[in-house]
Order: structure tokens, then sequence, then C-alpha cells
């Protein structure tokens, strides 16, 4: 891609389907509608930290999808931006995201761990539609009205759902006891 591009076009690379993987130059600050959609073998992505917006379904229907790397300077994601990524499984959003639109993880069917930033984002509908593996949801502390969003998120019943402030916690006490443990067995 020649470095003068700052935007991947809509349908740029759509159905691509003997693309593996990308990596995509630190010019690139957008990915337009349906960028990448349907490139059925791309396994691994690499998003560079430039990237602010990533438009509606831009990744979605990658099928094969396990791996993204959430660009850090991220501040939206459109609608249904990864939807049916069936094999997506973790994702960890930067605290500079402002919006993820209705829809956009829906149908990621091995999506099992998901850290929303913790800060003020405007989340919409069905975000986690049809995540039927999504195991644990890590959500911000400021989200006291999370009962009411999770229908509207439709997040599974059977999700964990942990504040940034209680994983920090826990993480905090895990390197604790692993220090005291290593300190025990040195004496």
């Amino acid at each position: 891609i020649p470095t003068a591009v700052t935007e991947l076009g809509r349908r740029a690379l759509a159905f691509c389907s003997g693309l593996q993987q990308i990596t995509l130059d630190a010019q690139i600050r957008v990915l337009d509608e349906e960028a990448l959609l349907g490139c059925f073998s791309l396994a691994a992505l690499s998003l560079p930290d430039t990237i602010e917006k990533i438009s509606d379904r831009a990744i979605s229907r990658c099928i094969s999808l396990t791996s993204v790397h959430i660009p850090k300077n991220l501040g939206e994601l459109g609608e249904c931006s990864f939807a049916d990524c069936k094999k997506l499984q973790t994702v960890s959003l930067p605290t500079t995201l402002k919006r993820i639109d209705d829809r956009a993880f829906e149908g990621c069917s091995s999506l099992h761990t998901v850290l929303l930033p913790d800060c003020h984002t405007s989340i919409g509908r069905s975000v986690f539609a049809c995540c039927e593996s999504l195991g644990l949801l890590v959500v911000p502390d400021a989200s006291l009205l999370f009962r009411h969003r999770r229908e509207r998120w439709e997040v599974p019943k059977d999700t964990q759902i942990i504040l940034h402030g209680e994983l920090k916690l826990a993480l905090l006490f895990s390197e604790l006891t692993d220090a005291s443990t290593s300190a025990e067995r040195k004496q």
C-alpha cells in the first residue's frame, strides 16, 4: 500500500479469500466500510496504532480470524465491525475508544474474553449477540447500571462480569501471593 494512502477504502480487500495475514502500515488512519469483509482465510491481523476508526462491517465475516491487535488510538468501532468472526477469541479495547456501534461483535461464537475500556464509552445494542462462548466480560467501574445494559448488549447469561477495579485487585493479590510463595521457597 503506498505511503500516501491514509484510508483503506470501501471494499478495498473484500472477499480476498486467499489472504491469510495482513499488516497495515502506520500511515493508515481509517478502515472504511467492508474493507476486509469476507476475507475467509485471514487468520491474523495487525492494525497499526494510528488507526482511529474501524467502519461498519470493515472486518466482518473473516471466519478464520483468531487474533487481532486493536490499535491504541482507536476511537470508534462501527456497526458489525467484527460480526461473524467465528474464531476470534479475545478482545482488549483501548481507553481511547469512545463508541462501539450496534452488533460490533455479533456472531463471534468463539469470543470468550472481552475487556471493555475503563472510560466513558457509548455502547450500542446487541454488541455481544450470538457470542455464546463469552465467559468473561470486564466492564468499567462506572457501569453501575450494568444489569440493564446486559440485556441491551445481549451478554449471555453464564458470562462472568468483573469490574476493572475488581480485576486490578485480583491481579495485585495474585502478584502478592506469587511473591510470598517465591520468598517462602527461598527460605
